[in-house]
Order: structure tokens, then sequence, then C-alpha cells
């Protein structure tokens, strides 16, 4: 039993070493890391060596050296002039320097010594290529154009014509998501409670290609104490929509979060938030209240209210037993009210009617109560004055005396009397004339 164990370990193991011998473990490629292709080379087939990269709305790609299958499995120029497959050099490699300059230019193919550090491999090749898509994403094939070999008398040694310009060449390329530079505006310095106003995000690295933008669709608008009102819009690399804010007069501030979705294809996913406060109000209710004093059950109808203050109006108001003679109206400006209130009541005018009206500074509370009592029927109106009666002609009292008249006097007695004092006074000055005149005489 213990032999078929060990048998099994041994077993095991050489199992592993030989997978691990004849399947070299894959490296995936990286965000961020250029040389993604390794680990992603067939064999077997010609290589474009090209570097993976950020989203730039360009299906350009540089390709950098040209691994030619000779026919040999896995070998790439079979007659020694590549023959490092661990490093994959560039045109700027062979010119780094005066020595390699010389050497690269002027050497015989096999001179001995190379410069030191001078690359392994003699010869390579660059050309221009062209994907298939300029979006993001993992590409296995690739056109190019311009082929150009490079190293020690590189058009000397080799023939380029067949592959100056060449197509489904084999590559792996991997076009990475951009991160988007956002820029986010509102068109109003403020924004009251309740107004409309509209938000728009900018992308700023649009790289002049319109299309590889996100949709509309794939911009997202998270707004809050706000709601949106209309469907995102997207001209060129600016994306907008409508809003409108609450009407909570308790709502300080405003927020529109707004950015790129996961959907889109060729930007991550960034947002961008912008606050922006809402103005502070002095809000009030009003309270209103019906009250009945003595008017029988029977006889309390529905009345209709209507109040005016300032610029604030309201009407149509309807009180009844159904509401409990109240109602409420909330959320009033005070910059909306003036210093004096009108109370108007439709429907009641065969009752007596009386209004209090108080402020409750703390709970910003306007209390009006009014109340309907039995109307007062009309006083009777006094007669007219009539002129005192006068006795018969002919007539006495009790005691036998004629009766007096009380009719006041009018007519030609009142004058005559009249006349009569202002001649006695002119005769009286007269006389006191006479008399000073003669007293005068004697003493002289």
């Amino acid at each position: 039993m213990m032999k078929n164990r060990c048998f099994a370990i041994v077993v095991f193991i050489i199992i592993c070493i030989l997978i691990t011998t004849v399947f070299p473990a894959v490296t995936f490629a990286e965000e961020g890391k250029a040389d993604s292709y390794w680990g992603n080379i067939p064999g077997g087939r010609t290589f474009a060596f090209a570097e993976s990269r950020y989203y730039n709305g360009t299906n350009y790609i540089e390709v950098f050296n040209v691994g030619f299958f000779m026919g040999v499995s896995g070998e790439y120029y079979a007659n020694g002039d590549w023959t490092d497959l661990s490093n994959v050099y560039k045109r700027e490699d062979y010119y780094k320097s005066e020595t390699f300059i010389e050497y690269t230019e002027n050497a015989s193919p096999g001179q001995l010594p190379r410069p030191e550090g001078y690359p392994t491999n003699d010869v390579g090749g660059d050309a221009d290529g062209t994907l298939p898509s300029y979006n993001a994403g993992t590409y296995t094939s690739l056109s190019w154009a311009g082929f150009s070999m490079f190293g020690r008398k590189a058009k000397l040694n080799y023939n380029t014509e067949a592959v100056t310009n060449a197509s489904g060449v084999t590559t792996y390329v991997e076009i990475w998501k951009v991160e988007p530079e956002l820029a986010l505006t509102l068109d109003r310095e403020q924004i009251e409670h309740g107004a409309e106003f509209t938000a728009s995000l900018t992308i700023n690295n649009h790289f002049d290609n319109m299309e590889g933008l996100p949709a509309a669709e794939e911009v997202v608008f998270i707004p809050k104490n706000a709601v949106q009102i209309s469907d995102t819009v997207k001209e060129n690399n600016q994306y907008t929509a409508s809003f409108r804010a609450v009407t909570d007069p308790n709502a300080s501030e405003l927020e529109i979060e707004a950015g790129v979705s996961q959907d889109a294809v060729n930007y991550k996913p960034k947002t961008l938030s912008l606050i922006q406060a809402l103005p502070t109000q002095d809000i009030w209710s009003i309270n209103i209240e019906k009250r009945w004093d003595g008017v029988p059950e029977s006889e309390r109808k529905e009345v209709s209210i209507a109040i005016s203050s300032g610029s604030f109006y309201i009407s149509g108001l309807k009180l009844n037993s159904e509401n409990d003679w109240s109602e409420t109206i909330a959320d009033v400006e005070a910059t909306a009210l003036g210093e004096h209130f009108k109370v108007t009541e439709q429907d009641g005018e065969r009752f007596a009617l009386s209004q209090e009206i108080t402020l409750d500074e703390a709970n910003r509370k306007i209390n009006i109560i009014l109340t309907n009592r039995p109307a007062v029927s009309p006083t009777e109106p006094s007669p007219e004055p009539t002129a005192p009666p006068t006795a018969p002609a002919g007539s006495t009292d009790d005691n036998g005396n004629s009766p007096v008249d009380t009719t006041p006097k009018t007519g030609d007695d009142a004058m005559n009397s009249a006349f009569l004092a202002v001649l006695a006074i002119a005769a009286g000055g007269v006389c006191t004339a006479m008399i000073l005149y003669k007293k005068r005489c004697r003493k002289t």
C-alpha cells in the first residue's frame, strides 16, 4: 500500500515537471504594459511586434519589428540573424552611439567583434501598422505599409519588395480604455427652488474623433435635490440635459453628478460632481379656520375663501365639515406677503363675519380665524320730525285760559322790534352829544 502511494506521488511530480516544461505558463497582458505580446506570440507565423497603448482616436499602430517565419516552427530568421527571442529590438537600438552607427552602416555580415551592447540580432524591420478599428479592444491581426529594414547593411542583405505592404499579419495588440478628462458646468450661477436649468458635461480628450466618444446613452447624469426633465443630448464632445430643482424649502443645495458609464467602448467609467447652493428662503404657512357661533348645524354650509396680501393671492379655498372647517397653505415665501391681509368669504353673506389674524413667529405660521354669527336684524328708521301741534281756534285749557302759541314768530312783527331798538339808540346818542356841547360853551 505504501509503495503504491509513493509511486503515485512520483508520477504526479513527473507529470507536473512535464507540464511546466512542455507547456510554459502564458503571461497575459496587463493594462499599461506595452510589451503585452509576450505570452501571445504564436509559432509558425510571421509576427508583427507592436506596443499596446491607450485609446487615442486612431487605428494607427507602430510596428517596430517583424519576426519572419522561415519554415521552422518556433524560429525566426533561421539564417541566424534573429537569434535572441527574449528581446525585441527597435531601430534606435542600432544607432545609439557613433560606434553603433559605424558598425551598422559598414560592417560586413558576421563581422566580429561587435561593439559591446550591440543588438544580438543583426537586422530588423519596422512599418506603419493599421488596426481593423480605432476602438479599444484586443487585436490579433493588422495591415502595414512602408516596411523598411534596419541593422547591419540591412538593405544590402535582404530584398523587402515583397513585404513592403502586407495585410492580415499576425500580431497581438491591446488598445486600453482611456480615462476621460471631464468638465461639468451649469447654465445658471444661481438656481431658485423649483427653477429649471441645464447641466453640460464635456469630454476634453476627444482626440478629434467625435464618433469614438461615448454615445448619449453611455453618459449618466445623477441629480440630487433635482429631477431630470429631458433626454441627454450629445453634440460633438458635449452632453447636455435639463433639470428642475426641488421646491422643498428645506433643501439648501443641489448636486449634479455626471460622467461616463461602464458601457462606454473607449473610455473608462468616471464621474464628476458639482454642488450648487440653493438660496435660503423665509417660508411660512397659512392656517385658516372657520368657526360658528350660535349658528345651527343645519345652516352651516360650505364657504369659499380668497386671501390676498402683497403679491400673494389664492382663491377657491373650500372650508366644510369634511375638512373640519380648516385648511393649510404651505410653502409661502415671506417676500410675497405684504403688511396687511384681505380675507374674503363667499357664500357666507347671510351671516355676520369677524376675523382674527395672528402671527406665530417661532413656527412661521399665520393663523386666520373666521367666525360666523347669526345676522342681526336692521333697526327701524327714526320718523321725520313734525311741527308742534297747534290748538284749534277758540279753545281753552282746563283752567279756562286761552292756549299759548308755541309756533316760532316769523314775518313783520320781528322786523318792527328791531327797527325801534335801533332808533332808540340813535336818539340817545344825539342827546348825549348836545349836552356835551353846551357844557363846553359855558366854560368858554
